[in-house]
């Protein structure tokens, strides 16, 4: 259970920078309040937390996989399955997107100031 609450907040730190990117790349207050969760919205419907993937147009699978692989690995750390493979994904994907937007909201924070 504690590896499934570690990954969660992973998850959360993550996102939290891809948040803080979009954020800092909008000039305006009330853009960026309305686009704020606007990107989160399709992940958590193609998450398969609510919809197997199985069901979805390979285009959909796509974007959703880091969520996937997530739901995949809590999952199988929850309930005691082989979550080996889902949580290898998993922080395959923490690192790339952490490589690609931590940067990006640091850069951006700093020209910013």
């Amino acid at each position: 259970m504690l590896a499934a609450l570690v990954l969660l907040l992973g998850f959360a730190y993550v996102f939290s920078w891809i948040s803080a990117a979009i954020g800092l790349l909008l000039r305006d207050p009330e853009a960026t309040q309305s686009i704020g969760l606007a990107w989160v919205f399709p992940l958590t419907c193609a998450s398969p937390a609510f919809v197997p993937t199985s069901s979805m147009p390979p285009a959909v699978q796509a974007f959703a996989d880091p969520v996937t692989r997530c739901v995949d690995a809590v999952r199988a750390l929850m309930i005691g399955g082989d979550a080996t493979q889902p949580l290898l994904g998993t922080l395959a994907w923490f690192v790339v997107l952490m490589a690609v937007f931590a940067p990006l909201a640091i850069r951006r924070y700093q020209s910013l100031h």
